[in-house]
């Protein structure tokens, strides 16, 4: 090989030391230069087979490392642990309901899976775990949930479902026909499993009616339905006769809520009914629409005689004395539960077995919707000639209003009463009522003389999201009125039968129940009802913000 010259100058055709390349300031040469460039494709061809060694080495070692983590595995605790134990645990850890189309972390299931195969075959091969879903419907479903939902559908084989499906699709035409694809595709994909169905909770707004047609003939598993439908306003039901059907052929359904349809009235298997209730959709219910509520109540009510228990709450703001409702009275003497918030319906109902009631005023304090209920809670009493037992009040007006009920109310054993307060100064006072009308005078027998079981459950109302006052208030007068009554309940004459009292104030405010003077009347009150250990003495539960003071 001749050396290259310059001139007549033989130029070097080494390779300048790496210190040289990297440290030294000075330009190459020429000659450098070339020598550098024709060393390239060496170090290069070298450098690739070093490479190669090393991902060569690197595999060799990820073998390596993969079989000791065998090994480690073979050996490790859990591996020990039979399936029946794994299945037991992962139940445990997938309790709860399976969420599909929420913004949530996925499930616990799918943690699970990825562990390992044994894993993933053992909690694929437990269908109950992916039998109850709870899913969303609405314009941000996506293929994925799709895809989701068809694969825990498969897992769940041929287990009992527990469905909660909840959809609303927006109710302008354009976006509506943009998100309804994906979202009533996935109806279709979850009412096609209805042959599975036990539970089910359907809510659907905007969505089309033809999407309940698959569940006609296809419930032979249902015992338990929810429906609340609110179909696009522009669709006329008389379109879809067969929709109002499809829950009329469910052979073992026996407990129904509705949530006020107010354009579509489903028809039901009423004979085999146990429980049917009418549930609240917070409007207000008028004219032609309330009358054709209460109508097929008394339709629901006649025809279902094996049924148990009747709820019906309709938050309706007219005064009906002078509405003209022609219905003949209805009489079912099985129904043992009543739920009402509404004396029109009171007044032609006839339920002589009836003996657990619960009575829902309206929350805004409407007086004379009130004393409308309280007579034809009377009147109705009177009528079925029932013994009530059990009697619950919802948004309870004052107690005075109950003296004159009473006489009629000799058997009852049970009384909840559930009250809203604006200010915390109503709060004793409210108390003081309460036990000074269940106690009586020291001469009259007490109030009810049947009662065991007596609740008193005290709420704030809110007022956008925060308390009307936040007061540091007293019990002083109710419980003085408290410890009257444990005092003539203690001496027998005349005798109690009561066994439980429990108060529940909910409220962040602060309870001043420790004054500075140790002799005070709240600290005496309270201290003689802490420590009231007298036999016969009713337990006394005193809780305030969840937390048991007495």
């Amino acid at each position: 090989m001749t050396t290259p010259s310059l001139n007549g100058t033989e130029l070097s055709s080494s390779v300048p030391p790496d210190t040289f390349l990297r440290d030294s300031e000075r330009v190459p040469s020429c000659a450098e230069h070339i020598a550098i460039r024709s060393s390239l494709i060496p170090a290069r061809l070298k450098l690739h087979e070093l490479d190669l060694a090393l991902k060569a080495a690197k595999k060799v070692r990820d073998d390596a490392a993969a079989a000791l983590q065998d090994r480690e595995s073979a050996i490790a605790p859990v591996r020990s642990l039979p399936p029946e134990i794994l299945e037991v645990i992962f139940r445990f850890a997938c309790r709860k309901i399976y969420h599909i189309g929420y913004k949530e972390p996925l499930p616990f299931h799918w943690t699970i899976i990825r562990v390992c195969r044994r894993w993933r075959r053992i909690i694929i091969n437990l269908p109950t775990l992916w039998a109850r879903l709870r899913v969303r419907l609405s314009q941000l479903v996506s293929l994925l949930d799709l895809q989701h939902l068809r694969f825990v559908i498969k897992c769940s084989k041929d287990a009992p479902l527990h469905v909660l499906c909840y959809g609303v699709l927006k109710t302008d035409l354009d976006s509506q026909r943009k998100s309804a694809i994906s979202a009533v595709e996935m109806c279709n994909i979850l009412f096609a499993s209805s042959r599975r169905w036990r539970h089910a909770d359907i809510r659907l707004s905007n969505f089309p009616l033809n999407v309940f047609l698959p569940l006609h003939h296809n419930l032979p598993m249902l015992e338990e339905m929810h429906v609340y439908v609110r179909p696009p306003m522009t669709v006329d039901l008389e379109d879809y006769p067969e929709v109002k059907r499809v829950f009329e052929d469910a052979p073992r359904l026996t407990v129904v809520t509705v949530y006020h349809p107010r354009t579509l009235v489903f028809d039901f298997p009423w004979m085999q009914l146990e429980a049917f209730y009418s549930g609240r959709e917070h409007e207000h219910v008028d004219g032609d629409l309330y009358a054709s509520h209460c109508a097929y109540m008394l339709d629901a009510i006649s025809q279902a005689q094996n049924l148990q228990n009747f709820g019906f709450d309709c938050e309706n703001t007219r005064i009906i004395d002078d509405d003209p409702f022609d219905r003949p009275p209805v009489v079912n003497r099985v129904i043992r539960g009543l739920i009402l918030n509404e004396s029109k319906l009171m007044d032609l109902i006839t339920l002589p077995a009836a003996e657990n009631m619960t009575l829902r005023f309206l929350d805004y304090d409407p007086t004379q919707l009130a004393e409308r209920l309280l007579v034809s809670f009377s009147l109705f009493i009177n009528r079925s000639q029932c013994n009530i037992t059990h009697l619950k009040i919802d948004h309870c007006p004052p107690v005075e209003r109950f003296r004159d009920l009473a006489t009629q109310l000799q058997g009852l054993t049970s009384l909840q009463l559930l009250i809203y307060k604006r200010r915390s100064t109503e709060i004793d006072p409210l108390i003081k009522s309460v036990f000074v009308f269940l106690t009586g005078t020291a001469k009259e027998t007490p109030a009810l003389p049947a009662l065991l079981d007596f609740r008193l459950r005290i709420a704030p109302k809110f007022h956008f999201g925060s308390y009307l006052d936040a007061q540091v208030f007293t019990l002083t007068s109710g419980l003085d009125a408290m410890l009257v009554m444990v005092n003539k309940h203690c001496s027998g004459s005349p005798p109690f039968k009561l066994k439980q009292i429990n108060v529940h104030i909910e409220t962040e405010q602060k309870v001043a129940l420790v004054d500075a003077v140790p002799d005070s009347p709240t600290n005496v009150a309270f201290a003689k009802l802490k420590t009231c250990s007298a036999e016969g003495a009713p337990r006394i539960e005193l809780r305030i913000r969840n937390v048991i003071i007495i």
